[in-house]
């Protein structure tokens, strides 16, 4: 009876040595995940840089977006050209909750280079402000 037992013990301490070493791989494994999480989210911020969104353009049917995303730059600054875009395309969902289609998207810019995108912002501040009807749209109110 007193080697059943003894076994027992072994058995329960090998099992408390096993769960702690365990316990210490998953702290271990938890931090290392925590780091690596904000890593990645500062190199997607760091990526985001060269991003320029615009809001409150219609979608139209085979609309191009490159073309579209032009011309609002080239309101912003008329220097702009389609070499200082990298690519230009629609975010965001095409439905809302409630299935139906919606009429605007963002399209987000990105740039070849930092340098053109921060030229944009600050010209931005410059331009008076001009609408969609500016752009060749039929009405200026998309809501």
């Amino acid at each position: 009876m007193s080697s059943n037992f003894e076994k027992l013990r072994m058995d329960v301490l090998e099992i408390k040595r096993e769960n702690q070493y365990l316990r210490n791989g998953n702290i271990t494994l938890t931090k290392r995940m925590d780091f690596l999480q904000r890593q990645l989210e500062d190199l997607d911020q760091y990526g985001r840089r060269q991003n320029f969104e615009i809001h409150g353009l219609p979608i139209s049917d085979n609309e191009n977006t490159e073309k579209l995303a032009l011309k609002v730059l080239q309101k912003i600054d008329e220097n702009i050209s389609l070499s200082d875009r990298d690519v230009a395309h629609r975010i965001g969902r095409q439905k809302d909750d409630k299935g139906k289609i919606k009429k605007t998207r963002p399209i987000i810019v990105r740039f070849t280079t930092r340098k053109v995108r921060n030229k944009i912002y600050k010209n931005k501040k410059n331009v008076c402000s001009f609408t969609t009807k500016d752009l060749g749209f039929e009405t200026a109110n998309y809501t």
